[in-house]
């Protein structure tokens, strides 16, 4: 098991939520970038239904989601407290 300095991904994130199990032959999927403009309720179901229909679970989902954000809004994301999300229903409940 890696220690949680070898762990790369976002630090606000709890180490076991970093690692994720990605889905043999997942590739990026093709969504618009979340900026922040849209209604993000309707932008995360579209989000949760591209990443498992893609055979992503709620791992996978929250691993990807920056690279689903445009920069302003990631800044958000890597601005939250380290290791104070535990779980995609988190990130869902502050989002």
């Amino acid at each position: 098991m890696p220690t949680d300095d070898e762990i790369d991904g976002i630090k606000a994130y709890i180490s076991r939520l970093r690692i994720a199990q990605w889905p043999k032959g997942f590739k990026q999927v093709p969504i618009e970038k979340y900026d922040g403009q849209t209604n993000p309720r309707e932008w995360l179901q579209l989000y949760n239904t591209t990443i498992r229909s893609a055979g992503g679970d709620s791992y996978v989902m929250a691993n990807y989601l920056p690279v689903c954000l445009d920069p302003a809004v990631r800044i958000w994301l890597t601005s939250l407290p380290e290791e104070s999300i535990s779980s995609w229903g988190d990130l869902n409940r502050i989002s």
